[in-house]
This record gives structure tokens, C-alpha cells and sequence, in this order.
């Protein structure tokens, strides 16, 4: 989740058009749009409805839980001029276990900020005196702690920055001797031992594809093996889509799979797991690996992608997890 700070005329629209994150921009403005054409002003000048404010904000809140509940980027672009206006962004973070940062255009001068509001829309022209209000409100505001603050440069390199913060890692793996691809456990304890009946090699890669339980008669053995497991530096672990079962019992919700219900809970609680260790463990797992292995490119997913993504922090958490289309699809 990336929210935007800063006054109106900061660039931070021209921001994200320059980073190509625009298709995934949710902004208050557009929603304001939608909801009214542009209105005359007292001062005789066209400009945007901002008379349906308390309808805006809810339908800003309720569109990003939508597209955080499918573990899209989204960018938030809106003023945000206190800690109290990323509250009920953090706490939908916390619920969907997303990472925070901002970006901050409060440092833009305010000559500049002056000149580029003119030159803005006509119907997107804000008064001087209100911007003066907000840049105000803003330095005196602050960014609440645990979120990635990333200021404005007037050299540019704030945009750097951000791409830097988003990128998805490619792992140079050349040094282990091997690596080992480990598909769908499925609550199948016993075969994942077998194969690591010796233990752990040091220098060699273990990447679990997802899909820990459920189906299988031995859920419980097997996420406490794998609540070890991803403590090791040689281990990762991929988020399947039956992973999501474990996220909604973390969240005290009924999982919308019969079998879990009925069979895989059960296992786990007669065990002795309860809900509150899953967040270290999901916090522990991986949509995907980028990895390269003495010259042979790697993409591990759980679901099949079309393609080997350009940019895969564009790509939703829920199609590294669930594929490209549906099981017919021809991936």
C-alpha cells in the first residue's frame, strides 16, 4: 500500500503516472468526479463537487478493502494531512497483512506548489489560500510510526526510492549445490519427512510451493514442521490458496472450505495450535520466488501465471496464489 501526502498541486498524479502505477490509483477526487459533475463556485468558476464528502471516504475505504482483500499495489492519492488519516488504512494493513509506505510531498516548495495548480484543470484549481491551509496542515501533521516514509527530492530521486521499496527481489542462488522444488503438502506430514529424513542440508535451497494443509490425515504435524521450517534461512515457503483457510481462522472467521471445518481445524485444536500462532507463521511465506541458479532463470508460484511477470510487484498476491484464469486456462 503506498498513500500519497501533500498538498494539491505537489505532482504527486504526474508521480504516479511517471512510476506507470496510475492503473492502480485510488483516489478520493475520482470518486468525487463520479458521483457530481463539476459545479459553479461562489467565486464563479467551475470546480469539483466536494459536497459529498462522508459518501467519498466510505466508498474510499470500502474500494480498498475490496482490491486489499485480492493483495493488489494499491496508491492512494489524497492529501493526508494528520496521523489520524492513515488509521483506517492501518488497520485494513493489519487485517490483509500489508506493507505500509508513503510517499511525502509536503517538502515541495510553495512557489512551486503555487505555479503547478495553475496550471492544473480548470475544474481542479484549488483556491491559494486553501492550499496554503493544507501545506500547513501538512507540516504540522505527521506520518504514523511503522510506515515507510519516503520524502519528496526535488532532484527526483524519491521516485527511486519507491521503486526500490516496491520491487520484488531476484535471488542469486549460484552458491547452494542444490535445489529443491516441494509441491502441495496437504496435510501430509509423513512423506515431507521421509524426504528430510536426514535433516536440512545447509548449502542446499528447500522452496515449498504452498498448500500446507488440508485433505491429507496429518495437518497438525505438518504445520508445526512448517512453523519451524520457515524459521530456516534455507527455506521458503509460498502462500497457497488453501493457506487462506489458516488467514481466515487468524481472523476468527468461518473458512469458506467445508474441509477445513470439518476436518483440518479440528486436527489443529486437538493439537494445541491456536489462531494467534498463524500471524508469525503467514507473515513467514512468500507469493512468489525470483531466483537464479547458475544461469537458469526461476519463477516459483503456487498458481501458473501466462507469463513471466516485468514488473512482479504489480502482480496481486491472489494470482501468484490462485494462477491466470481459471483451471481451464490454457497456462
Amino acid at each position: 500500500l503506498v498513500v500519497l501526502r501533500g498538498p494539491p498541486g505537489a505532482g504527486k498524479s504526474t508521480f504516479v503516472r511517471r512510476l506507470g502505477l496510475d492503473g492502480h490509483t485510488l483516489s478520493p477526487d475520482t470518486i468525487r468526479r463520479t458521483l457530481s459533475s463539476a459545479v459553479l463556485s461562489p467565486e464563479g468558476r467551475m470546480v469539483t463537487n466536494a459536497g459529498n464528502d462522508a459518501r467519498v471516504w466510505e466508498s474510499v475505504h470500502a474500494l480498498l478493502e475490496e482490491r486489499m482483500v485480492r493483495g493488489q499495489l494499491v496508491v492512494l492519492d489524497a492529501t493526508h494531512p494528520t496521523a489520524d488519516d492513515f488509521e483506517p488504512y492501518l488497520a485494513l494493513a493489519t487485517r490483509w497483512r500489508y506493507a505500509v509506505a508513503c510517499v511525502d510531498f509536503t517538502p515541495v516548495p510553495l512557489p512551486r506548489l503555487l505555479h503547478q495548480n495553475e496550471k492544473r484543470s480548470p475544474h481542479q484549481v484549488v483556491p491559494d489560500e486553501i492550499l496554503e491551509e493544507i501545506r500547513a496542515a501538512c507540516l504540522v501533521g505527521e506520518v504514523p510510526a511503522g510506515v515507510c516514509v519516503v520524502p519528496w527530492q526535488s532532484d527526483g530521486t524519491h521516485e527511486a526510492a519507491l521503486s526500490r521499496w516496491l520491487a520484488v527481489p531476484h535471488h542469486d542462488v549460484s552458491h547452494y549445490v542444490r535445489v529443491h522444488h516441494i509441491g502441495d503438502v496437504q496435510g501430509c506430514h509423513a512423506p515431507v519427512a521421509r524426504y528430510l529424513d536426514a535433516g536440512l542440508a545447509a548449502d542446499e535451497l528447500y522452496l515449498f510451493v504452498g498448500d500446507v494443509c488440508d485433505r491429507g490425515p496429518q495437518n497438525a504435524r505438518a504445520l508445526r514442521l512448517f512453523m519451524e521450517l520457515v524459521q530456516r534461512p534455507n527455506v521458503r515457503v509460498h502462500w497457497g490458496n488453501h493457506e487462506d483457510h489458516l488467514h481466515r481462522w487468524w481472523l476468527g472467521e468461518k473458512a469458506l472450505n467445508p474441509g477445513f471445518e470439518a476436518e483440518t481445524r479440528p486436527q489443529l485444536e486437538a493439537d494445541g495450535i491456536t489462531p494467534a500462532m498463524m500471524g508469525p507463521f503467514l507473515d513467514a511465506l512468500h507469493p512468489c520466488t525470483f531466483y537464479t541458479w547458475r544461469g537458469q532463470k526461476v519463477m516459483v508460484t503456487h498458481g501458473g501465471l501466462s507469463t513471466i511477470p516485468a514488473r512482479p510487484e504489480l502482480i496481486s498476491y491472489r494470482q501468484y496464489v490462485r494462477g491466470t484464469g481459471d483451471y481451464d486456462a490454457p497456462v
